[in-house]
């Protein structure tokens, strides 16, 4: 019991040397000289990212040291330089004092949540979920003439597509990415039956006949 009041009366004392302050992001300064002191510094908050401030400890002529949110260092100091590079928005939430190592310590899940931020997107990529992507979805048939025809559209939540050309067809159906597709400038020809899948392609895909009234399958997802 001795024991842990003691640890509460160290605890109670490192609360009263930690302390907060906030830089405005959106003003560069360079080297500006804050009168601190401590041997713990510690970006807690960015409004982004990237967001970052390079710092000198003690004195401006001492190698700067670039921070961003997350990142801190354990180091005696007296005064600190601090430069934020224009171009930013937003309040920087610094962490700074006077610790003890043995009682202190920084509690970060944000990593955690991170990769679930990651996963939900790679499932969205798959069209795992997402009515977005339901809304892709898709399915029809195009007469192909001697006039080039669009029969995939451009659309960037598209994951992939299937073309097939009618078995009952006489001709064959050139496929480009352009209007412009043509006998001789294309990317894949089908004869009757004959089908070209492709995935993470967002753009378009045209068609053209070698004689009218071509028809051909497709679907999208």
């Amino acid at each position: 019991m001795k024991e842990f009041q003691k640890q509460v009366e160290a605890a109670r004392k490192l609360n009263r040397a930690l302390h907060s302050f906030d830089i405005n992001l959106a003003i560069a300064a360079t080297d500006k000289e804050y009168a601190i002191a401590g041997n713990f510094f510690y970006v807690l908050h960015t409004p982004e990212i990237s967001d970052n401030i390079n710092i000198r400890f003690n004195e401006a002529s001492n190698p700067s040291l670039k921070l961003e949110v997350g990142l801190g260092f354990r180091s005696y100091y007296e005064r600190v330089f601090i430069t934020t590079p224009s171009g930013q928005t937003g309040t920087m939430t610094i962490f700074h004092g006077l610790v003890d190592p043995e009682q202190f310590a920084i509690i970060d899940n944000r990593t955690q949540a991170g990769w679930l931020v990651l996963e939900n997107v790679l499932k969205q990529l798959r069209g795992v979920i997402g009515a977005e992507r339901s809304a892709n979805v898709g399915a029809g048939t195009t007469t192909v003439s001697l006039t080039a025809v669009e029969l995939i559209e451009v659309n960037d939540l598209r994951v992939g597509w299937i073309l097939q050309a009618k078995p009952t067809n006489s001709g064959i159906i050139y496929l480009g990415i352009s209007s412009s597709v043509s006998s001789t400038l294309c990317m894949r020809e089908l004869a009757a039956g004959e089908s070209w899948s492709l995935s993470n392609f967002t753009g378009a895909v045209w068609g053209i006949g070698s004689a009218a009234g071509q028809l051909i399958h497709e679907g999208r997802w």
